[in-house]
C-alpha cells in the first residue's frame, strides 16, 4: 500500500510539474511574441509623423469651390430691392447642374485671394511673367501714314508716354491680367466722384490740354461690376459692365482700360465676376504634377541606398544585448561616410547596400516641365532656360512660333487700349487727334549681321537691275536708300544732283581721257580730291562690296589692311590673293570717283575684272563657308564693271563728232 501510494504520489507530481513546466514555456513564448510585436509594431503616432513628413505635405491645399450666384456687397447702391438684378439668381443652379454633369468638373472659381497666394510660387509667375515681359520687350514705334512731315509731333507722344510709364503698366496689366483673369488701367483726369460716373468721351470739348494727370492699374479683387445687359444679345454691350465699382466709388467703363487675356463664355462672366480665367487656375493640375514629381524625385534620391545589416537576430528578440545593439547600429548610421569603417563579425554577420535603380528620372521630370510650357505656349529654352533635347531637336523653330503667338496677343490684348490711350494723349497734348499718326507692335525677330548684309546685298542686285532697266532713277533709289537707316548712306542729301552730272565734260576728258591723260596722276590726284561725289550706280556697287566683306569678316577672310602688297606669290592662298585684289579695286573705285576722269573708270574695269577672275579661281578650291564668300565678291565685281563701263562709255557729244 505505502509503495502504491509513492508511485501514484510520484506520479501526481510529475504530472504537476509537466503542467508547471508547460505553463511556463507557454508564457515565456507568449511574452515572447509580445516583446517582438512591440519591438517592430508601428505607433498611431509613428505612422502620423510619416505620412505629415511625406506625400501629405506635396499637394497644396485646394479649396473647394461653391458655385454661388453673383450679389453686390452694396446692393441699395446698385438697384432697388424690389427689383431682381438680371437673372443671376438662376445661374448658380444652373451652373450646379452642370458641374454634377461633368462639364465643370475642375471646380470653377477659386477667388482672387486664392489666386493671389498662388503668385508667391515661382512656377506660376514664370508662366505669366516671360511672355508679358515679351510682349513688352520691344514696344511701339509710331508712324505717319500721311504724306506729311509728323515727327515733332510723334517725339512728342514718346515723350508724353514715356512719362505716363505706358510701357511699365501693360507690362503690368499683362502679368496681372493672366495671373488674375483681368487687370484695369485707370486714366486720372482729377474728376469728382459724381463725374467718375459719366462716360469719356474722345474729343477736345471734353478732354482738354494737360487734363491727363497720371496712369494708376487697378487689380480685379478691389473692384465689382455695376450696370450691364443682360436682356439682350443682340446688343453690343451684352454682358459687358459700363460701369464698375472701385470699392463705393463709381466709375464709367470708358474711364478704364481694361484687359482680360483669357475671355470666358457669357454665362460664365457672372462667376468669373466679370473676369476671365486665371492661366494659373489652367496650369494648376500641371504645376501640382511637377511639384509632386519634383519631390518624388528628391526623396528617391536621399534614400536610393538602404544599408542592410545581416546578423543572428535570436539572441536579440529574446531580449538579450537589445540595447547595445541598437546602440551599435545608431552610433555606425551617425558616423558613416566615405571614410567610415564598419566592424562585424566574419562568421556571423554581414552588410550590403540595396540601390534603386535612377534609370528615367530625368525624363519624368523633362515631361512635367513640358507640360507647363504646354499651357503657357512657351517654349523651353525661354520658360526655363533648357535647351531642347534630341537629335532633330531645335530651339529655332520653336522660338519663331513663340514670337508669332507673342504678336498674336500683342494685337488681341493691347491693340484697342494703346488706340484708346494714344488719341487720349493726343488730346492731352495738342487738344486734336491726328487720325494719321499710328503706331506698330515692333518685330522679336532679331536678324544676324550675315543676315543682313545678305539682304542688303540682294536689294543692291535688285536696284541695280531696276536702273539698268529703266524702271526706276537713280534719284529714286538714292531717296530710298538715303530713308533706309540700315543702308550706311542714310545722311544722303538726297537734293544734290547725282553723281553723273559731275562725270567730265568733253574738255575735261580731252585732259584726262581716252585723249592722252594719265592714269598714273589722275590716281596720285584724287588722293587729295574730296569734291566729286559717286553715282548712285556706284553707291549700289559699294554697298554689295561692302556686304561681300562683313560677310567675309565672318568666315574670317578679311583681315582689314592685312591685305596690301603683292598679290599672287608662289605660296599664296587663292583666297588671300583674291582678297587682296578686291581690296586693290575698292581703291581704284575711289580713285574712280573722286576724279571722274573716264580713264580711271577704265583702270577700275581692269581692276575688278582681275578681282573678279581671282574670286573664281579661288571658288573651286574653297570650303563650303567660303564659297559663299567669294560668290558675294563676284557678284560685286560683277555689278563694279557694269558700273565703271557705264561712266567709262563716250559722251554722246564726243559720238556725235
Amino acid at each position: 500500500m505505502n509503495i502504491v501510494s509513492r508511485a501514484i504520489r510520484d506520479f501526481r507530481n510529475t504530472r504537476e510539474l509537466s503542467r508547471r513546466r508547460r505553463a511556463q514555456i507557454e508564457n515565456v513564448q507568449s511574452a515572447h511574441e509580445e516583446y517582438k510585436r512591440q519591438l517592430f509594431a508601428i505607433s498611431d503616432e509613428a505612422m502620423s509623423f510619416a505620412l505629415s513628413s511625406g506625400e501629405a505635405t506635396l499637394n497644396l491645399p485646394r479649396p473647394k469651390f461653391e458655385l454661388t450666384p453673383y450679389v453686390p456687397p452694396i446692393k441699395n447702391l446698385v438697384c432697388p430691392d424690389e427689383h431682381v438684378l438680371a437673372m443671376d439668381a438662376a445661374v448658380g443652379p444652373l451652373l450646379a447642374g452642370h458641374g454634377r454633369t461633368g462639364l465643370m468638373s475642375f471646380g470653377g472659381f477659386p477667388g482672387f485671394p486664392y489666386l493671389t497666394e498662388l503668385t508667391q510660387i515661382t512656377e506660376y509667375r514664370d508662366l505669366y511673367e516671360k511672355t508679358a515681359d515679351e510682349m513688352t520687350r520691344k514696344w511701339i514705334e509710331f508712324r505717319s501714314e500721311a504724306g506729311e512731315n509728323r515727327d515733332d509731333i510723334i517725339k512728342q507722344i514718346k515723350v508724353r508716354f514715356t512719362q505716363l510709364h505706358v510701357k511699365e503698366w501693360f507690362n503690368w496689366a499683362a502679368k496681372t491680367g493672366r495671373s488674375m483673369g483681368r487687370s484695369q488701367i485707370f486714366m486720372d483726369f482729377e474728376d469728382d466722384d459724381e463725374e467718375l460716373g459719366m462716360p469719356l468721351l474722345i474729343q477736345k470739348e471734353k478732354i482738354k490740354k494737360g487734363s491727363l494727370k497720371r496712369l494708376k492699374g487697378i487689380e480685379p479683387i478691389t473692384t465689382y461690376p455695376g450696370d450691364y445687359n443682360a436682356d439682350d444679345p443682340l446688343a453690343q454691350d451684352y454682358y459687358e459692365p459700363s460701369t464698375w465699382w472701385v470699392y463705393s466709388k463709381k466709375v464709367h467703363t470708358s474711364r478704364l482700360l481694361t484687359f482680360i487675356p483669357q475671355p470666358l463664355p457669357d454665362l460664365l462672366k457672372p462667376v468669373y465676376n466679370f473676369s476671365g480665367i486665371s492661366l494659373s487656375q489652367l496650369a494648376q493640375p500641371y504645376v501640382d504634377y511637377w511639384l509632386s514629381t519634383r519631390d518624388s524625385v528628391g526623396r528617391l534620391l536621399k534614400n536610393f541606398s538602404t544599408t542592410v545589416f545581416k546578423t543572428d537576430m535570436s539572441g536579440i528578440l529574446q531580449g538579450q544585448n537589445y540595447e547595445a545593439f541598437v546602440k551599435r547600429i545608431k552610433f555606425y548610421t551617425a558616423m558613416q561616410n566615405n571614410q567610415g569603417v564598419f566592424m562585424c563579425d566574419k562568421a556571423t554577420e554581414e552588410m550590403s547596400k540595396e540601390t534603386t535603380s535612377l534609370a528615367g528620372l530625368d525624363k519624368l521630370q523633362a515631361q512635367a516641365q513640358e507640360h507647363m510650357a504646354s499651357v503657357a505656349k512657351t517654349p523651353l529654352t525661354i520658360l526655363f532656360g533648357l535647351s531642347p533635347v534630341g537629335l532633330t531637336a531645335t530651339a529655332e523653330t520653336d522660338i519663331t512660333i513663340y514670337n508669332n503667338h507673342v504678336n498674336t496677343k500683342q494685337e488681341s490684348d493691347f491693340r484697342r487700349p494703346l488706340e484708346a490711350l494714344t488719341k487720349i494723349v493726343m488730346l492731352d497734348l495738342f487738344g486734336e487727334i491726328y487720325d494719321d499718326i499710328t503706331f506698330d507692335f515692333v518685330t522679336l525677330v532679331s536678324e544676324t549681321e550675315k543676315e543682313k548684309a545678305l539682304m542688303r546685298k540682294s536689294d543692291g542686285d535688285r536696284d541695280v537691275a531696276l536702273i539698268t532697266a529703266g524702271v526706276v532713277t537713280p534719284e529714286e533709289v538714292r531717296a530710298k536708300v538715303a530713308s533706309d537707316p540700315d543702308s550706311g548712306f542714310n545722311n544722303l542729301d538726297v537734293d544734290k544732283p547725282e553723281g553723273k552730272l559731275l562725270t567730265p565734260q568733253p574738255d575735261e576728258a580731252k585732259k584726262g581721257g581716252k585723249a592722252g591723260g594719265n592714269p598714273d596722276a589722275d590716281f596720285t590726284a584724287a588722293q587729295n580730291s574730296e569734291d566729286a561725289m559717286p553715282s548712285l550706280l556706284a553707291v549700289a556697287a559699294d554697298i554689295m562690296l561692302r556686304d561681300a566683306q562683313r560677310v567675309a569678316m565672318d568666315a574670317g577672310l578679311w583681315a582689314g589692311n592685312q591685305h596690301t602688297g603683292k598679290i599672287g606669290g608662289d605660296d599664296e592662298d587663292p583666297s588671300v590673293s583674291a582678297m587682296k585684289a578686291s581690296a586693290v579695286a575698292q581703291k581704284a573705285t575711289n580713285v574712280a570717283h573722286k576724279t571722274g576722269t573716264r580713264a580711271s573708270h577704265e583702270r577700275a574695269v581692269n581692276a575688278h575684272s582681275r578681282a573678279l577672275q581671282a574670286h573664281k579661281d579661288a571658288l573651286a578650291p574653297a570650303n563650303r563657308a567660303n564659297k559663299v564668300v567669294h560668290e558675294n565678291y563676284i557678284d560685286a565685281h560683277e555689278a563694279a564693271i557694269a558700273h565703271h563701263k557705264m561712266e567709262s562709255a563716250p559722251l554722246p557729244e564726243e559720238v556725235e563728232l
